[in-house]
C-alpha cells in the first residue's frame, strides 16, 4: 500500500474481541475439548504427548473462532491441564521447550482439511477485494461492510486474514469505488466530444459553497457567507458542460489555492479524452488572481482572462497591462453560474446532510454527469 491512508474500520475493543484467543470457562472446556472418532484418529497419528496436547488446544480454539493462534503452554496453562487430565490422565506434567514451526504448520493443515477450510493467501485478496466493492454498494458504511464480509468468509470457509490485510483491502476497495464515479463522469465528457457538443475555446472556472445541515468531515465555517459547509471549484465550457472533475475543501478555505488541483484535473481529463487545451482562454474571477495561477495557465499555452484583484492599491500597478476581456468574463453568468443553478435543482445537493463527505461528493459527481448528458435526453 503506497500513497493510500488506511481507513478506520473498528474500535480497538472490537479488534481485540475479534482476534483474541478464546478463554474458556468450565462449560466451554467440556464443549470444545470433546473429540469425535475422526479427530481421535488424527490425534493418534501424532507422536509425543506435548505435540498431541498442542494439537487438541489448537483444534478447540479453531472450533471456537475459526482462526489459528500463537501461544505457549504457559499462556494456556488452565486449558493444558484440563486436556492432560481428560485425555492422558496426568495433572503434573510440565512441558519443556516449544513446538517447532514446521510441526505447527502441519497441524494447521490437518485442521484445515478436517473442516474443509482454506487458509488465507495473497491470491484470495483479489477475490475478496472484488466482493468488498460489491458489498460497499449495498452497505456504504465501513463497519457494516466489515460484518457482512465476516459472514462471507465464514460461508466460503476462509480463515480470517490479519486486521492489517483487511484494512488494506478495504482501503483499495474504497478508492476503487470512489474512482468509479470519476470514470462515469469522464465517459460523459468523452461522449460530448465525440458528438461535437462542446466549445472549449473559452473555459470558465468558479467555486460554490454548500451548507452542511448536520456536520461531518471536510466542513468549515465561512464568515463571508455566515454558514458552515464545504466548497468545490469546477470548470465548464461555453455550452454549460462540466469539463473537469471538481476539487473540494472546507467552507473556510480560500478558492485560489484550490485552482491548481482543479487545473490538474482538467489536464488529466484532456489527456484521457484526447483534446488539446492549447490556445484556449481560461476565464476566472478576481479571487483567483495570483502569480502562481497565471503562470500555470501560461505554461499550458492558454490565455488567462482573470479580473485583476487590486488588493487595496490606490494607484494602477506598474508594467504592462494584463489581458482581460470583459465580454468573455461576462459569459460566466450564463455558463458556470448556470451550471451551479442547475446543480441546485437536485434537492439532495442544496443542503449537505451526509456526515461522510465522499457520499456527498459522489452524488455531486452524478449530478454533473447528468448535466453533461442532458443533450441526449431531449425528445
Amino acid at each position: 500500500m503506497t500513497n493510500l491512508k488506511r481507513i478506520y474500520l473498528l474500535p480497538e475493543s472490537e479488534i481485540a474481541d475479534l482476534y483474541a484467543r478464546p478463554i474458556f470457562n468450565q462449560n466451554e472446556q467440556q464443549l470444545y475439548f470433546e473429540l469425535n472418532q475422526v479427530e481421535l484418529d488424527l490425534l493418534g497419528q501424532l507422536g509425543t504427548v506435548k505435540t498431541k496436547v498442542y494439537f487438541i488446544l489448537q483444534l478447540a480454539y479453531f472450533k471456537a473462532k475459526n482462526q489459528f493462534f500463537t501461544f505457549t503452554f504457559d499462556d494456556v496453562q488452565a486449558d493444558a491441564q484440563y486436556v492432560l487430565a481428560k485425555f492422558f490422565k496426568k495433572t503434573t506434567l510440565v512441558f519443556q521447550g516449544s513446538i517447532t514451526r514446521k510441526r505447527i504448520n502441519q497441524q494447521k493443515q490437518i485442521i484445515l482439511n478436517l473442516f474443509e477450510y482454506q487458509d488465507w493467501s495473497v491470491e484470495q485478496s483479489i477475490q475478496i477485494e472484488a466482493h468488498i466493492c460489491e458489498l460497499l454498494r449495498y452497505y456504504p458504511k465501513g463497519h457494516d461492510t466489515f460484518r457482512q464480509l465476516l459472514v462471507y468468509l465464514d460461508t466460503q470457509k476462509i480463515v480470517i486474514p490479519t486486521y492489517r490485510n483487511l484494512k488494506d483491502m478495504f482501503t483499495k476497495a474504497f478508492v476503487n469505488e470512489g474512482d468509479s464515479f470519476d470514470r462515469i463522469f469522464e465517459s460523459s465528457v468523452s461522449r460530448l466530444f465525440k458528438n461535437n457538443l462542446v466549445d472549449i475555446s473559452v473555459l470558465h472556472g468558479d467555486g460554490t459553497t454548500t451548507a452542511a445541515k448536520k456536520g461531518g468531515d471536510n466542513i468549515g465555517r465561512s464568515g463571508h457567507k455566515h454558514m458552515s459547509g464545504d466548497k468545490v471549484v469546477s470548470i465548464s465550457d461555453r455550452n454549460c458542460n462540466v469539463i473537469a472533475p471538481f476539487v473540494t475543501a472546507p467552507g473556510n478555505r480560500n478558492e485560489s489555492p484550490m485552482f491548481p488541483d482543479a487545473f490538474k484535473s482538467l489536464k488529466r481529463i484532456a489527456k484521457a479524452v484526447g483534446f488539446s487545451l492549447s490556445g484556449c482562454v481560461m476565464s476566472l474571477d478576481g479571487v483567483y488572481d495570483c502569480k502562481q495561477n497565471r503562470k500555470m495557465i501560461f505554461n499550458a499555452n492558454m490565455t488567462p482572462n482573470i479580473n485583476e484583484n487590486k488588493r487595496n492599491r490606490k494607484a494602477n500597478k506598474r508594467g504592462r497591462k494584463r489581458f482581460f476581456s470583459a465580454s468573455i468574463f461576462k459569459e460566466r453568468f450564463r455558463t458556470i453560474e448556470r451550471v451551479f443553478a442547475w446543480e441546485d435543482k437536485f434537492k439532495r445537493l442544496i443542503v449537505r446532510f451526509e456526515h461522510i463527505s465522499a457520499h456527498h461528493y459522489s452524488m455531486k459527481t452524478i449530478a454533473y454527469t447528468m448535466i453533461n448528458l442532458r443533450h441526449f435526453c431531449r425528445p
